[in-house]
């Protein structure tokens, strides 16, 4: 039990997984996207295009610990998956991270999904 927790040092890294959060057929890629930066940056994160359907998000916190996602988005919802960070603990074999990391994703989560709720 303590392998799987990291030694109780860590929680498991929490990828999000809207795949199929939108459910109006009329959204643009253009607009998944302008959503998803929006609910970031109001959470202080800071978004990067890599490419339609891919963006890359980081946020800062304290000017102590660093996270980077990626967010994989379509016109039926979104992903977000961990790419990397800094003072958090990570550890890759165990998949687990700073307990805080999976609050800041929660919180970036309701954020990009309150954006959506706002299309028509």
């Amino acid at each position: 039990m303590l392998i799987a927790t990291g030694c109780g040092r860590g929680t498991m890294v929490h990828n999000v997984d809207n795949s199929s959060y939108i459910e109006s057929k009329n959204i643009t890629m253009a607009q998944v996207e302008q959503a998803i930066t929006k609910g970031a940056i109001r959470k202080g994160w800071t978004t990067k295009k890599i490419k339609t359907g891919l963006l890359e998000s980081k946020v800062n916190v304290r000017g102590k610990h660093f996270v980077m996602v990626n967010i994989a988005y379509n016109t039926k919802g979104y992903k977000i998956t961990y790419k990397d960070s800094q003072n958090m603990n990570y550890n890759a074999e165990n998949n687990t991270i700073h307990k805080n990391y999976n609050k800041w994703i929660g919180n970036l989560e309701r954020n990009i999904n309150y954006e959506l709720s706002l299309l028509k």
